[in-house]
């Protein structure tokens, strides 16, 4: 499993298989278009604003200090962020999105600790009842209220991030947990903008003297040089240790030195500066693969297929839902075709053997 894939898999266990969550006999409830959702999400947001005063007085600090980003949305991520979006009808949601797993709101990582103490003894907030968490989230709370007037059951991941001073979640924060509208539209989930982006770096791989281990033995090996996480950013994984010979080591991921400068990571993975236009494509999938189409040759474009094809159906793959291999195939076989259509590939042909390994295994 490649570095980039540990990483990974733990987080999108947790966070991918929206509306998994279980707590006693009572399971997470999706919200389809049977629910009025202009209804539903001022109800939602008014419950907020109670549960963020009622964390206040036990406190005395807001979860939200600027509750006006409340009310506006600016602190829901994923695709979260377009349901709370009334700006987008009810119909055109709807047709793009059947149904909402999850809700993820965005809190500063400063209050986990007391978040998780809140909750032990809080439990209604207006319309809305806390029943219980998942108890193997990470980085977050994945918790079910109940919404007894609408017989709805929603799962409401709280993500804990950096939050800027400003009280709004940084822009790495909020582009890493992104959802574009635009891939949406072309049913592809966020998902597939954060695979990809751990997968760009391998459009240009290096032969390098590596060494390993207490004995120091040095291998050849063909490598990418960096390593991408949702939660800390960018960092190099080798450094050099014999400029002489030409000779690198891997970094502990503990020892990495990250950035989140979106534009810095651009240049890194793009090897150019970014015009306005690179960082607007740079939130979404679609848009991330046509700057592959335009700024790598077909060399370098195999070889990011080729990579993100191992990242979600190669041996060591993260199912994206637990016993459900075709929702998994749904989700991914979009961001295939999508490709295939850009870039000319055929991945349901060139690699049907690892696909069918997969899903024979799933």
């Amino acid at each position: 499993m490649s570095d980039s894939l540990m990483k990974f898999s733990k987080f999108f266990e947790i966070l991918l298989c929206g509306g998994n969550v279980r707590v006693g006999d009572i399971q997470a409830t999706p919200i389809t278009n049977k629910t009025n959702r202009r209804k539903f999400v001022k109800e939602l947001i008014d419950n907020l604003l109670i549960l963020n005063k009622t964390f206040q007085k036990e406190y005395g600090f807001k979860i939200w200090e600027k509750e006006s980003y409340l009310k506006s949305g600016k602190v829901f991520s994923g695709s979260s962020e377009h349901f709370i979006n009334l700006e987008i009808s009810d119909e055109d949601y709807f047709s793009k999105k059947k149904s909402t797993g999850d809700i993820d709101i965005q809190v500063s990582e400063q209050i986990e600790k007391q978040l998780h103490e809140f909750f032990k003894t809080n439990k209604t907030f207006g319309s809305m009842t806390y029943i219980g968490q998942s108890q193997s989230a990470v980085g977050q709370i994945s918790a079910l209220f109940d919404f007894k007037e609408w017989g709805l059951t929603p799962q409401c991941d709280f993500e804990f991030i950096d939050i800027g001073e400003d009280g709004m979640p940084t822009p790495f924060s909020h582009w890493s947990r992104s959802s574009a509208w635009k891939d949406i539209e072309q049913g592809i989930k966020g998902v597939m903008h954060k695979f990809v982006l751990a997968n760009l770096d391998h459009a240009f791989t290096a032969d390098l003297l590596i060494q390993k281990g207490k004995k120091k033995i040095v291998k050849k090996e063909t490598v990418h040089m960096f390593a991408f996480s949702v939660k800390n950013g960018l960092r190099p994984k080798y450094r050099l240790v014999d400029g002489s010979s030409d000779t690198w080591e891997a970094i502990p991921a503990k020892e990495g030195v990250y950035t989140k400068d979106i534009p810095e990571i651009f240049k890194i993975l793009f090897k150019k500066k970014a015009t306005v236009k690179d960082l607007d494509n740079f939130n979404s999938f679609i848009g991330i693969i046509g700057m592959v189409d335009k700024y790598f040759d077909k060399k370098q474009q195999k070889k990011v297929v080729d990579a993100f094809v191992e990242f979600t159906v190669g041996k060591k793959a993260q199912k994206l839902y637990r016993g459900d291999p075709v929702s998994d195939w749904d989700m991914k076989k979009a961001a295939f075709d999508y490709m295939d259509r850009k870039l000319g590939t055929n991945i349901l042909k060139q690699y049907s053997n690892e696909i069918d390994d997969y899903y024979n295994n799933y």
